[in-house]
Order: C-alpha cells, then sequence, then structure tokens
C-alpha cells in the first residue's frame, strides 16, 4: 500500500476489530500478544497516521491500559482463568458443545415422541386386526353352526321321511 498509494489518504475497512488493531500493533511495535487492547468496537473508526511512526497508536494503546473499563476487564479474565484452570478436562465445555448437546437432546425427544406415536399407531392397528379377526372367527363359527344345523335338518327330514 505504501509504495503505490504514497501520500494519498485511504481508507481500509475491516470486518472485525482484530485486524485493524493487529496492523496498528505491527506499525507502533507493540507486542501481539497485547492486540486486544487496541480492538476496535463496531463501527469504531481511527485515523491512523502512519508518518508519526506509531506514536499515536502507542498513546492510544497506554491510554486504553488505564481505562477503568479496561483494567475490569482484564480482572474479569484473570478470574475466569483461575475458576477455568481449577476445573478438570471433564468440566472443561464449549459454548459450541453445550450447543450441539442442547441440540441433540432436542432432537432425541423429538425421534422418542416420533417412536412413541408410531408404537401408539401399531398398537391401534394391531388391535384393530385382532378384532377383525376375531370378528371373522365369529362369522365362521356362525357359518358352520348354520351349515351343521341345515345338515342336521335336512338329514330328519330324509331319515324321518323314509
Amino acid at each position: 500500500l505504501e509504495t503505490n498509494y504514497a501520500g494519498d489518504t485511504i481508507l481500509l475497512v475491516f470486518p472485525d476489530g482484530t485486524s485493524p488493531a493487529l496492523l496498528e500493533c505491527m506499525i507502533a511495535g507493540i507486542p501481539l500478544n497485547q492486540v486486544h487492547v487496541l480492538d476496535y468496537a463496531p463501527a469504531e473508526f481511527r485515523v491512523l497516521e502512519v508518518e508519526d511512526m506509531g506514536q499515536s497508536t502507542i498513546a492510544l494503546f497506554d491510554a486504553k491500559q488505564k481505562e477503568d473499563l479496561y483494567v475490569k476487564k482484564l480482572e474479569k479474565g484473570k478470574v475466569e482463568l483461575q475458576k477455568l484452570k481449577s476445573m478438570n478436562n471433564e468440566q472443561l465445555v464449549s459454548k459450541k458443545d453445550l450447543m450441539i448437546e442442547k441440540e441433540r437432546k432436542e432432537m432425541d425427544a423429538q425421534q422418542e415422541v416420533i417412536a412413541a406415536e408410531r408404537r401408539a399407531k401399531e398398537e391401534k392397528e394391531r388391535l384393530e386386526r385382532e378384532e377383525r379377526q376375531a370378528l371373522i372367527e365369529e362369522q365362521r363359527q356362525r357359518a358352520k353352526e348354520k351349515r351343521e344345523l341345515q345338515k342336521s335338518k335336512s338329514d330328519g327330514v330324509s331319515s324321518g321321511g323314509g
């Protein structure tokens, strides 16, 4: 950029707050492990004068390190780090893993509901089938009894008439 646009004002747009902070750290010679101090807030705008060799960035870096909000964030981070260090590996779960586990449980619950509905439907169909079979068997029994009755009547008429 510096050879193509020397002396020009350029506007760089970044999708996050870390990339421009990283660029500022590199220009000012600030250790990259301290880039979080210079992170940009959403839609934050800063003028970076390259000619001052990063002096404005160093001043901003020093000022931000003294801000109450930064100090509170740093203290909160240290407390959280101690909590994490005191946990064993089984207790450490990322937010992504928690979301995946929640989704898995929801899907399992949905599958269980579907399975229960399927079992209820199958049971209903089984009972209906048994009812139909019992009805068919009853009709067969009646038909058999009717045939036997007719046969006995016809046997009685033919034996009594002779």
